[in-house]
């Protein structure tokens, strides 16, 4: 889920967070057992990898999530070559902040997001900075390293992009290249389209601004559109289609140029697609 700017909540931003532990990490893991802890100064840690393409991470996390943050960096999958725009590091070229915290309304007034109970992440695109809700039993390192990814994504699909990219595709390919999907839910998403509340993409990014259901079929039916992007043309659809965004294409002039369809035309495909 994206977050936005704005310059007072910058200045915010800067400024301590109460009963926040500093940790430094650099990292960028790409094997297991590549990582090694270093000596720091107290109250940090440095993760180091050899991994060049891996992007570094200035950690924030509340007492006692400090070793979490160590072990989502160091997961080799977690920072993986993201489906059409490869290694994080490849866009993330500044530090990104990672902040750990058990509950994220905590970090409502740095400007970082107003979050839904059952939202579990938070990504300021803008701001190079994610929030990651951690510290309960419902919190595996897998449904972590899946948060951790669908955030970065949202990161990686701001550079992408250069800012163009619309909210369906933000959250549909933060989706995709998370491993988010259940297949239990794809009879919301038929529901969705069968009673006509979704049948444009523009209907989708509407969705993301109504209630709490219709943002959760929202986050679905993106899902799916970045799913039959993929379909029509792989890894390299997808980097060409970012290409196109980031020179300043709108999305339905990109996709009549990397995928030969007007976005009328993707539409009914999309919807068909689905439908079946």
């Amino acid at each position: 889920m994206t977050g936005h700017r704005r310059a007072e909540s910058i200045r915010a931003f800067r400024a301590p967070i109460l009963a926040l532990t500093l940790i430094l990490i650099s990292a960028g893991c790409s094997s297991p057992g590549s990582s090694s802890l270093v000596d720091g100064p107290p109250n940090s840690v440095d993760l180091q990898s050899d991994d060049p393409a891996g992007p570094s991470f200035s950690v924030r996390a509340e007492p006692g999530l400090e070793g979490v943050a160590r072990l989502i960096l160091a997961d080799p999958a977690a920072t993986s070559a993201f489906p059409g725009l490869g290694a994080p590091g490849v866009w993330l070229r500044d530090t990104v902040e990672l902040i750990l915290v058990r509950d994220l309304a905590t970090l409502e007034e740095e400007g970082i997001g107003t979050p839904e109970r059952w939202v579990a992440g938070l990504a300021d695109p803008p701001a190079g900075r994610i929030a990651l809700r951690a510290g309960t039993e419902l919190e595996t390192l897998a449904s972590l390293r899946t948060v951790f990814r669908h955030e970065l994504a949202h990161l990686m699909v701001h550079e992408a992009s250069a800012g163009r990219a619309p909210r369906w595709l933000h959250e549909g390919y933060a989706q995709f290249a998370s491993g988010a999907w259940g297949f239990d839910d794809a009879w919301r998403i038929q529901l969705a389209l069968f009673r006509g509340g979704s049948s444009t993409l523009a209907d989708v990014d509407l969705r993301f601004r109504s209630n709490s259901e219709d943002v959760r079929t929202a986050y679905l039916l993106a899902y799916t559109v970045v799913q039959e992007l993929h379909a029509l043309g792989g890894d390299a659809g997808i980097s060409a289609f970012f290409e196109r965004l980031r020179e300043g294409d709108s999305p339905d002039v990109a996709l009549r140029r990397v995928f030969g369809v007007t976005q009328e035309q993707f539409e009914r495909r999309w919807r068909s697609m689905v439908m079946d």
